[in-house]
């Protein structure tokens, strides 16, 4: 608060009455000594006295210059202040409120201004007085009982100054008398010179229209004849002051409530690890759960508090008595007396819960109410009642009252309204906790509307009469009448803004409606210029930081709305806040206040809708298929088309607002936004986490700094072949920023400090990476003609704030760029894709039951039943997936923000193909070792933007329109570096193989990779020796799509049914000229197939044992275990069919260990499935799987089919090879004809392949050849069981039989052990371990027997 500042010529009234320019005299002189100080006075006494005598020919002569001007102001009192200080040897502070040198006649008990303008302590003042009381006279007289000059000369060159130019009025008087008291020796003898020169022609003068502004009555108005001073008009302000408050006062004796006025979070009834603010309304918890309770209670009657989500997780909301207990576990509404309400879970809690209100979210505002009259507690969200969530509450109980009380689960934040500022959603008869201050919003009231009137009267001083009432009796008046006025009133309005209330209530809605139309805000501007320069520096400060603060809280707690004609409710805050940011003055005091950013961030949130809120946005909702009768597809276009112009709208305010922080500069080398956005990383840099840290922001904040960022660098990033203004050299050095370091993000070569001690690099800071322009399969606009142009054909055009950035500043905001899509931005379009896939399960659940009806008899009653709820159930889920689809289209899959987004993710290409091929302004040694210093997030959200894309509904753009804009650099980005060594981390090589996995999958990005080089070159040997435990997933997938067509039994996939005949041919020449390493791959294809298979029967096994017994959720996550287990079985099965298709000599000749090792999974494949007990009981275990979904795909046909695939191969290779007389191995031999395997022989000869798998004819030509080995090892059964008894006493006669495959004779030893075995056994084993599996030690060597 500003200490008192009384005038020493009018008792109660403050300096603040005055001018700030005459205050600032007073200000400056205050350096000067005691002998001017008493002086200086005296001299701003006559200075008020004849400033309220204004004289006729100042306000005639002052028309004809200032009618051109706008309202008066004096913004640069202070600059100009702090300039005459440099010249007088003063030295200024920071409030601009210049504090002069001590002298050596000053008294050590003379207190200076402080750093807020506060003026000198009484005492100090009112000795100087005493001390130094004498008369001042005009300019060219002495100072009577004073020794100091007069300084006659400086008045002189004043009053030559001031004649030169000519008399002025309006705004130029006070310009003139600046540019006087500059002139001047003294700041006291250029005021008194000025103001002489007006008083020289008449001494009194009348102030018209005043009484007006002031809002007075008719019978308050003082006579045209009668003069009024500002001393009479102050106290007629006072009066009507005081009616005003007397009027709005209420009693302060409040029944039924207990506890100090003010109401905030009571310290000591907190549990767990809360964190709150200054004021204790604002609320974070940062430990497991929470609980706090406010620090007064109610007993009787009607109370409510608002309470505004922070965001919207698990809150329980509501009142609790002193006996509930608050511990880590238990919280509001968990014991009795305790009353709570749970928007996440849709849950009110006393004890036990029970189904209530609705899903909250992120920005709602909550509304507690406790009727205590009836008994009841009722919520609100966001106005809308909710229904009483409970009855006969206990009541009128000695010792019984209940406390405001909420309890957050960890990094859950919420804001507090108890009344101190106006309730956004009050409801009638319910009183809010903390009084609110209605007397003083009442006196804020009255002084806006004098303000507003003195606008008016502004306007008429510079010709302008139109803003006045038609029957307002025009007189004139002069513009120092004006701002004389405004600070009269500024000095009571002024402390009236402290008030959170005041500025909520008052301040904001009079902001809103100075001007017609309300979204114009036109006059904002001109209450500013003459409001903010009759205030304290100190107190702009404080104005301005409430204003914002409440301006914040309003936009965020606005609801969506997207009605036609009107713009959302949140657009008229972000648009005063604007139209305030682009008020020098303004803006310069909230960028100075420590919340600045804090507050910002709040204006670039967007309040994500919930399901109910999505129900009126989109009221009919239409889906391919769905029935006309009840929606229409044009009514749903257009509500989709509103909901993107009300967005359109909050984000183009929200990107002006950018825009200003992007054009004022804070350093030579950066802007107010880039400091914005560095101080946004460094606040949410653990978003990501999976524990994230306190006090993050809302993510809706990073999305839309996203997008501002990307509209930035859209321009300059984009994918041209010339591209005269794009960034075509990358410094190196913004990988070692300060920020960069400060974060220890990780690399790709390790963390920073591994990759600077591994990988030096002493010129880094000088390196810059020449990045080239973007590739294009088509060049030209002839290219284009003659197909349909995408929006990434168009051309770009530059945006005008961005012209000034260097190229310096446009990395930094693309490395920016990239990490806020790392930290958040990322999670979003992976919730719209999650979004997406549920809309398509749902829609076909629904589809599948609809057939179901149409194929059901009638006559069955009980089922028909089941299925009409079954789809009642799938169609809710498919329109509430439907709307949140329709929002997440319009809000984050905008045309204009995905080519943005395209170019930005082509650009980091184009850098890490430039980066990994060394293409630096240093030595190739040098580029290649900038490749490690590479952070991670580079990498990742390159390839993460572009499936954001691939995924939007309706897609982004296909493969061939991508093809023309970058997406062989993509292609060869990805087969190049998913087996990079230089890249540690292998998270990211597997996100690599992951992308390309997914990626062939479609026919036209298969056609791409085929048409590319790299891919042609690089991709097949890198997975084939890629394939191990940590990447043999995705790796399984990729060779599964290039080996699709050829296998047994195969069925058409809908259009995406296509043979890879490049890759495929690739494959086999690679594996025919490598066998070393395709054995090696063979290897490890075996063992994983093992496990794989012998996975997906334990799952079977625990699933049939464990069902009831087992919870629900672990029931699940077995179920989807074996699902997983048995598609990457059925994955391997067809690698190994192809391979025995397009090698078989591989099985065939040789060794005979492969063939060996393959056929015993082929056996144990058919145990499992085919015969035997687990086998023939397959259907029975697989229908312990309750989802229906994972019993379609896991059938036994599915399973068998590569299996007699692989047969068929081997089979017909080994009849042409003993067609040719050629020696090889024998598939019948390896088999071994057990009753098992001729069991599951006959189950593969008898199955309908085309009805059980809808298999292609073509697919089955060779069938024939299965039903011939299933006749050869019927005979070889037969041949077999004849000589059985001999086999049998002839193995237990030999005692050189192996003990590990009982079939082979022992042959061979390790060495040095000396065990021994057979080769094939010990050939095998070798394979994985180089240990003897007797004693376990290490083999030096085999030594043949």
């Amino acid at each position: 608060m500003r200490a008192p500042q009384e005038s020493f010529f009018s008792p109660g009234i403050r300096l603040g009455v005055l001018p700030s320019w005459v205050r600032l005299s007073l200000w400056f002189e205050r350096g000067r000594g005691p002998t001017e100080l008493g002086c200086v006075k005296l001299e701003i006494q006559e200075a008020w006295r004849e400033t309220c005598k204004v004289k006729p020919e100042f306000r005639n002569e002052g028309k004809g210059r200032a009618s051109s001007q706008p309202s008066p102001s004096i913004t640069s009192d202070r600059a100009l202040v702090r300039s005459m200080a440099r010249d007088g040897g003063n030295d200024g502070v920071e409030t601009g409120i210049p504090r002069g040198p001590a002298t050596e006649t000053e008294p050590e008990n003379v207190v200076e201004a402080d750093g807020r303008g506060n003026t000198p302590r009484e005492d100090a003042r009112g000795k100087a007085k005493a001390e130094h009381e004498v008369e001042w006279g005009r300019p060219g007289n002495t100072r009577a009982g004073s020794s100091t000059d007069v300084h006659l000369d400086d008045v002189e060159a004043c009053k030559g100054f001031v004649e030169k130019r000519g008399r002025s009025g309006g705004p130029d008087v006070l310009n003139d008398a600046k540019e006087a008291v500059k002139l001047a020796g003294s700041m006291s003898q250029g005021v008194q010179y000025v103001y002489d020169l007006d008083s020289k022609d008449e001494s009194d003068s009348r102030m018209r229209g005043l009484p007006w502004s002031m809002g007075m009555p008719e019978g308050e108005k003082k006579g045209a004849e009668e003069d009024i001073d500002y001393g009479t008009l102050d106290l007629l302000l006072k009066a009507r002051l005081m009616a005003e408050g007397d009027s709005a006062s209420t009693s302060t004796d409040v029944d039924g409530r207990l506890g100090p006025p003010q109401v905030k979070v009571d310290r000591g009834s907190s549990s767990g690890d809360l964190l709150w603010d200054s004021a204790r309304l604002r609320i974070e918890s940062r430990s497991n759960f929470s609980s706090a309770r406010a620090n007064v209670c109610v007993y009787k009657g009607k109370w409510m508090y608002e309470v505004t989500l922070g965001n919207c997780g698990i809150q329980q909301i509501g009142w609790a008595t002193l006996d509930c207990p608050f511990t880590f576990e238990e919280g509001v509404g968990d014991a009795p007396d305790s009353y709570a309400y749970d928007g996440k879970r849709v849950r009110k809690w006393n004890v036990s819960c029970h189904s209530y209100g609705q899903t909250w979210a992120t920005g709602d505002v909550i509304g507690c109410c406790m009727d205590l009259e009836r008994g009841e507690i009722s919520f609100l969200r966001n106005g809308e009642s909710l229904g009483v969530a409970f009855t006969d509450v206990r009541r009128w109980r000695e010792g019984l009252a209940y406390f405001p009380a909420f309890s957050l689960s960890q990094g859950e934040k919420a804001e507090l309204n108890f009344g101190g500022r106006a309730f956004l959603y009050p409801v009638p008869g319910f009183r809010p906790l903390q009084e609110p201050a209605a007397e003083q919003a009442a006196q804020a009231d009255y002084l806006l509307g004098c303000l507003r009137r003195l606008m008016q009267l502004s306007s008429t001083a510079y010709g302008q009469t139109s803003l006045l009432p038609i029957n307002f009796a025009y007189q004139e008046f002069d513009a120092s009448d004006v701002v004389l006025s405004c600070a009269l009133v500024a000095k009571y309005l002024c402390p009236l803004l402290k008030v959170d209330f005041v500025v909520s209530a008052v301040l904001i809605p009079f902001l809103l409606n100075i001007s017609s139309p309300l979204e114009d805000l036109s006059n904002v501007p001109q209450f500013a210029s003459m409001f903010f320069p009759v205030l304290e520096q100190f107190e702009i400060l404080e104005v301005v930081s409430k204003l914002f603060d409440s301006l914040a809280s309003l936009y965020r707690t606005s609801p969506f709305t997207s009605t036609v004609g009107c713009t959302p409710p949140g657009y008229r805050y972000l648009k005063l806040a604007l139209e305030l940011m682009r008020i020098p003055e303004v803006f310069v005091a909230w960028r100075a206040r420590p919340s600045f950013y804090s507050q910002f961030e709040m204006f670039l949130t967007q309040k994500q809708p919930n399901p109910n809120d999505l129900n009126s946005l989109l009221p009919e909702v239409w889906w391919p298929g769905a029935d006309c009768k009840f929606s229409s597809e044009d009514a749903m276009k257009t509500q989709c088309r509103n909901i993107k112009r009300a967005l359109g709208i909050i984000e183009g305010v929200q990107f002006e607002m950018c825009m200003e922080l992007l054009t004022c500069p804070s350093t030579r080398e950066s802007t107010h936004f880039e400091e914005f956005v560095l101080w946004l990383i460094q606040k949410n840099k653990g978003a990501n986490r999976n524990v994230p840290p306190p006090n993050l922001s809302d993510p809706t904040v990073l999305n839309s700094t996203f997008f501002v960022l990307l509209r930035v660098l859209h321009y300059h990033v984009r994918i041209e072949s010339k591209s005269v203004d794009a960034l075509e050299r990358f410094p190196a050095s913004i990988f070692v920023t300060e920020l960069a370091r400060e974060l220890d993000l990780p690399r790709l070569g390790g963390t920073l400090a591994h990759v600077e001690r591994e990988h030096p690099l002493k010129c880094l800071q000088h390196l810059n990476v020449e990045i080239p322009p973007g590739a294009r399969h088509l060049e030209g606009d002839d290219a284009t003609s003659s197909m349909k142009k995408h929006p990434l054909d168009l051309k770009v055009k530059p945006l005008r704030q961005a012209e000034s950035l260097s190229p310096e500043q446009l990395t930094r905001l693309f490395d920016a760029t990239l990490l806020l899509y790392h930290l958040s931005v990322a999670d979003a379009f992976k919730a719209a894709n999650t979004q997406h896939q549920a809309k398509l399960h749902f829609l076909s659940q629904l589809e599948d039951t609809e057939r179901r009806m149409q194929r059901l008899d009638m006559k069955s009653g009980e089922m028909l039943a089941h299925l009409k709820e079954a789809r009642k159930r799938f169609r809710k889920e498919v329109i509430e997936s439907t709307r949140a689809c329709c929002w997440s289209r319009m809000y984050l899959f905008r045309q204009q923000k995905q080519c943005a987004m395209y170019c930005v993710s082509n650009y980091a290409c184009r850098l890490m193909l430039s980066l990994s091929s060394g293409k630096c302004s240093g030595t190739s040694e040098e580029g290649e070792r900038l490749f490690s210093y590479v952070p991670e997030y580079y990498v990742d959200s390159m390839v993460d933007i572009f499936h954001a894309l691939r995924r939007a509904e309706p897609a982004f753009a296909g493969a061939s329109v991508l093809a023309r804009h970058g997406l062989a650099d993509a292609i060869s980005f990805l087969v190049k570096h998913f087996a990079d060594k230089r890249i540690l981390n292998p998270d990211v090589r597997d996100g690599l193989l992951q992308s390309i996995s997914v990626l062939l999958q479609y026919k036209e990005y298969h056609a791409s990779f085929e048409e590319n080089e790299e891919a042609r070159e690089h991709m097949i040997p890198s997975l084939l020796a890629a394939f191990q435990e940590r990447f043999w997933i995705p790796i399984s997938n990729i060779l599964v799509h290039l080996c699709r067509g050829r296998g047994f039994a195969t069925k058409s996939n809908k259009g995406r049914d296509f043979q890879s005949e490049v890759f495929q041919k690739i494959l086999h020449d690679t594996c025919k000229d490598d066998i070393e390493m395709f054995s090696s791959f063979l290897n490890r294809l075996f063992n994983t197939l093992n496990w794989t298979i012998t996975e997906f029967g334990v799952s079977l096994k625990e699933i049939k044992e464990g069902a009831r017994r087992r919870q629900l959720a672990e029931h699940h996550q077995q179920q989807r275990k074996c699902t997983i287990m048995f598609e990457l079985s059925v994955n391997l099965l067809r690698i190994l069919e192809f391979f025995s298709l397009v090698l078989p000599e591989v099985f065939i000749y040789g060794s005979g260990l492969n063939l060996t090792r393959l056929c015993e999974l082929i056996r144990f494949v058919l145990v499992h499935t085919a015969a035997g007990p687990e086998g023939r009981s397959f259907e029975e275990r697989v229908s312990h799987i309750s989802n229906l979904y994972s019993q379609e795909k896991l059938t036994r046909g599915t399973v068998l089919a590569p299996v007699a695939g692989t047969l068929i191969n081997l089979y017909r290779a080994e009849v042409e090879a003993r067609a040719n007389g050629s020696s090889h191995n024998s598939v019948l031999a390896c088999l071994s004809a057990s009753d098992a395997v001729v069991e599951s022989m006959d189950v593969l000869e008898n199955m309908h392949w085309s009805k059980a798998l809808s298999a292609e004819p073509q697919s089955l030509m060779n069938i024939r050849f299965l039903s011939e080995l299933a006749r050869a090892l019927r005979e070889q059964k037969e041949r077999e069981r004849t000589a059985c008894t001999k086999v049998e006493e002839d193995m237990d006669a030999d005692e050189d039989t192996c003990t590990i495959c009982y079939s082979a004779t022992v042959d061979t030893s390790f060495l040095p052990c000396g065990h021994r075995s057979c080769h094939q056994c010990i050939s095998r084993h070798l394979l994985n371990n180089k240990r003897c599996f007797f004693c376990n030690k290490d083999v030096e060597s085999l030594d043949m027997l």
